[in-house]
């Protein structure tokens, strides 16, 4: 007879929600406070929210941006950083590795953060939800990690929740890379058509 796992739910999950529900609310709290605060104070306003500057991006500029923006807790349009390296007639092929580089680096950091919280997670889903999760994962993951990477999206959200239901890691990074090339394959190929 096949060993069969049972998944028995039970109702101690429920404490831990409240703790993180009152530590996610103080957060939210506490970063709208200084947001506010910054954006109030008299001398240098825009210091907080700064953006890079466009008139010179270089290759190191969108290697930083490319690995911040990999950090699945802070959005950086970084096509648009590439864009503008490439019409400021940077090498295409530099600019490109420098990119994919960053990605590489925000995206590896993002499903390892996901990795090491996975067990907090735990609190909020059930088992049998986290079991679904992962049999959905493992079914359609791979065309859903390479499309989420060929657009402009949340790619890093997505690995910081693969990391969550530890996905495969090398396929993980593979498929990132793989859809990231084509990304800006064609965003080269396009701009190359264009000027």
């Amino acid at each position: 007879m096949p060993k069969r796992l049972f998944v028995y739910e039970t109702n101690d999950h429920v404490k831990p929600r409240i703790y993180a529900l009152i530590v996610g609310i103080l957060l939210v709290a506490a970063g709208a406070w200084v947001v506010y605060d910054n954006l109030t104070a008299d001398e240098d306003a825009t210091s907080f929210i700064s953006l890079p500057d466009f008139d010179n991006i270089t290759a190191v500029t969108l290697f930083v941006s490319s690995a911040l923006g990999g950090l699945f807790f802070i959005p950086i349009p970084v096509e648009i950083l590439f864009i503008q390296g490439m019409r400021q007639g940077n090498t295409p092929l530099v600019l490109y590795i420098a990119v994919m580089s960053g990605f590489l680096l925000g995206h590896i950091v993002s499903y390892l953060i996901g990795y090491k919280l996975s067990h907090i997670v735990q609190y909020f889903l059930s088992p049998k939800k986290m079991y679904s999760l992962r049999r959905m994962v493992n079914k359609y993951g791979s065309y859903a990690i390479i499309g989420v990477n060929i657009i402009p999206g949340p790619s890093p959200q997505l690995s910081f929740g693969l990391g969550i239901a530890r996905y495969n890691f090398v396929r993980l990074i593979t498929l990132v890379i793989i859809g990231n090339a084509l990304k800006y394959g064609a965003i080269i190929g396009f701009f190359a058509l264009v000027t």
